[in-house]
């Protein structure tokens, strides 16, 4: 893990892993940072609000992985875990916490506060296309149906690891 964090650069040009990807300008309170959102081959999502708040799913709609400013979460069994990293002179070090229910149900329903958001910018119409790969892709299409298939129930997933991650290290 890398010692001081960097800004991403370009993070349409850069996520070679999101084979199909769209990077939106969007209004507040979503904006005014760039969202990216794109889909890997194994259909999962991830999204970035800005550099703050990224949330990534599996395949299924699961809640796998998330950054909400400043602290990371991942799914472990089912349950939502925080970890914070502990900077010292030697390393870096991530503790993590299980979230209590409370904590879990806040955290959702703040996550389902701004992919509502997104969606409702999706179908107004109301955002401007920065960049699409590939270029005559239907991304946009793609990410609202995947926002109203899974917006309002989304559940934790088993594992951080996506299904095309899980498959290789068995």
């Amino acid at each position: 893990m890398a010692r001081e964090e960097q800004p991403r650069e370009d993070l349409l040009a850069e996520a070679k892993n999101l084979v199909e990807r769209v990077s939106l300008q969007v209004p507040p309170p979503l904006g005014p940072e760039e969202t990216v959102a794109g889909f890997r081959r194994d259909g999962s999502l991830a999204i970035y609000f800005g550099q703050q708040r990224v949330y990534q799913f599996t395949s299924g709609g699961e809640l796998r992985r998330a950054y909400v400013d400043g602290l990371l979460y991942k799914a472990q069994a089912g349950v939502l875990i925080s970890m914070s990293r502990e900077r010292t002179s030697e390393a870096v070090n991530l503790v993590s916490t299980p979230l209590a229910t409370g904590a879990t149900n806040e955290f959702l329903a703040q996550m389902t506060s701004c992919l509502t958001g997104l969606q409702r910018v999706l179908e107004a119409g109301d955002y401007v296309l920065q960049g699409q790969v590939p270029a005559d892709g239907m991304v946009i299409e793609r990410l609202l149906a995947w926002l109203v298939a899974h917006v309002g129930n989304t559940s934790i997933a088993s594992s951080p690891r996506s299904a095309s991650r899980a498959a290789l290290s068995k």
